[in-house]
């Protein structure tokens, strides 16, 4: 190939790449400017929220024991809730507005981008909470990929989010309708939702990782208009509001979450 020909292919892939680095920027700057507007204020648990916070407090009370980590830790309420207390956790959070809040309520709260590293050496963790999380990020592989790294072996990565085939996105599904969980744009009052996932689909992420899926669990299967049933959720998870999903890493043993 001439030599001329090589140069200028090298120099179309400088201005691409700087190009792709000026794209990346922007949309980090816009990402960033939504979590401080989304989280600026504190955290308001929904009835949903308080289910979830009922059924992780029981499931996280069989945890290894060591230092737990929460990955997306908003202000500290909703772990702080779950365990009753958070003064010995470590938070991250990517908004500045969150961390103040987190640190106020005793947390080790630092800022990080899961998307980016986190700033822990290998098997630093016990447990790693990553609670309605894994919706918001591109490459949900790397992340997951990124919270196992940090977990010590026979550790739990402790993972929630919205069930897409959840039993009233289903009734919603069948009337010609998209679920109420399902966003397609960034308008106010939106969570920045752009994954969604099935207990099959997160389980997959889990094995590909290297952890051991240990069970499915969920807060209340919701009917909609008709109320909600923790009693249906406990015997058919995959009907369920939130998926909550535990993987062990590693080292088999015997220990397991409670049912």
């Amino acid at each position: 190939m001439p030599a001329r020909f090589v140069r200028l292919i090298l120099i179309l892939a400088s201005h691409a790449a700087g190009l792709r680095g000026v794209v990346g920027g922007l949309l980090s700057d816009t990402r960033q400017a939504f979590a401080e507007q989304r989280f600026a204020h504190a955290w308001t648990p929904s009835p949903f929220d308080l289910t979830r916070i009922k059924r992780l407090r029981g499931l996280l009370a069989d945890r290894p024991r060591g230092r737990l980590i929460d990955v997306g830790c908003w202000d500290g309420s909703f772990i702080g809730r779950v365990l009753g207390g958070a003064r010995s956790v470590v938070g991250v959070d990517v908004s500045h507005a969150a961390l103040r809040g987190a640190q106020r309520r005793g947390l080790n709260a630092l800022r990080a981008q899961v998307e980016g590293g986190l700033p822990f050496a290998d098997a630093t963790f016990a447990t790693v909470v990553a609670a309605e999380i894994i919706e918001h990020v591109f490459d949900t592989q790397a992340v997951i990929n990124e919270l196992a790294r940090v977990l010590q072996p026979s550790g739990w990565l402790v993972i929630t989010t919205p069930n897409l085939v959840a039993l009233s996105g289903r009734a919603q599904l069948l009337l010609g309708r998209s679920p109420h969980n399902v966003e397609f744009d960034a308008s106010p009052g939106t969570s920045g939702h752009i994954r969604y996932f099935t207990f099959d689909t997160l389980e997959g992420l889990l094995r590909r990782a290297g952890l051991e899926p240990l069970g499915r669990w969920t807060n209340v299967a919701h009917f909609s208009v008709f109320g909600s049933s923790e009693l249906l959720g406990r015997l058919r998870p995959g009907l369920g509001h939130t998926l909550i999903s535990i993987a062990r890493k590693g080292a088999a043993d015997a220990h397991h979450p409670g049912p």
